[in-house]
């Protein structure tokens, strides 16, 4: 769920409204959707009171809102958090806690969103009423945002937006691009390509070896290094191996993947 959160929030962004907003959904049935091992219900109250119920067992915390930091800060368990908007609107909160990381936390109205299925409520109500908007020919014609092309002679194309699937879409040359990861043709950029969608981007980082060689690996723009992708030694296929990319961290490759 929440690689397909990182996918849509920047088709999303249109549709959300500010965080002052939330003063006006009080006393709703928030639910935590990140939240695996319990029930958590946070119901947002007047004069920044915050009542939270644990599996029915209920305790007090705050809420504030910093409208021009387009934060809020939450406080319950003894934590106090401060949280960045990413997405707003009368059934979804989806938040993102201060600093570098990726760390999402993502509310439900229970009441308007009563199976906690957001990926859902999100195709139905934002992305297939986009894509239903547009017929098979117009479809066809809409221009593509990005158009890159690839070491292997072809153009990766990227559309704006999918309302099907609600990741961007691709294409290869005009036609269906098969699975798989896709490199630049200048090797700075490599893309995995997941059921004609954009699954994930990714940008070259260079680390140099013991040996003077050069170790080059491909870092998700959202996150740490994923297992899978390819890896290259001094241009060429990494063979197996342990590659230093860090002070204190390293990389295993098995057969120009890594491991």
């Amino acid at each position: 769920m929440i690689e397909y959160l990182k996918n849509i929030l920047p088709e999303l962004k249109e549709f959300s409204k500010e965080i002052d907003t939330l003063s006006k959904l009080q006393n709703q049935p928030w639910v935590i959707v990140t939240e695996k091992e319990n029930f958590i219900k946070l119901i947002f109250r007047d004069s920044n009171r915050l009542i939270v119920s644990i599996d029915g067992i209920v305790s007090n915390g705050s809420w504030e809102l910093f409208s021009t930091a387009n934060s809020i800060l939450l406080e319950f368990h003894n934590q106090r958090r401060l949280y960045n908007k990413s997405f707003l609107d009368d059934a979804l909160i989806i938040l993102k806690l201060d600093g570098i990381g990726e760390s999402f936390f993502i509310l439900a109205n229970q009441a308007r969103i009563p199976d906690l299925n957001i990926e859902e409520y999100l195709k139905s109500k934002y992305l297939k009423k986009y894509s239903n908007k547009l017929g098979g020919s117009d479809r066809r014609r809409i221009k593509y945002q990005e158009e890159i092309q690839l070491t292997n002679g072809l153009t990766l194309q990227i559309f704006k937006f999918n309302g099907y699937t609600g990741f961007t879409k691709v294409e290869i040359n005009g036609s269906n691009a098969k699975d798989g990861f896709y490199l630049s043709k200048d090797k700075k950029k490599l893309f995995e390509i997941r059921n004609g969608a954009l699954k994930m981007k990714f940008t070259m980082k260079k680390a140099t070896q013991n040996n003077d060689k050069i170790f080059e690996y491909y870092q998700p723009d959202n996150g740490n290094p994923k297992r899978g992708t390819p890896v290259f030694l001094d241009g060429k296929v990494a063979p197996n191996g342990k590659y230093r990319i860090g002070f204190l961290s390293s990389i295993k490759v098995w057969n120009g993947r890594i491991k």
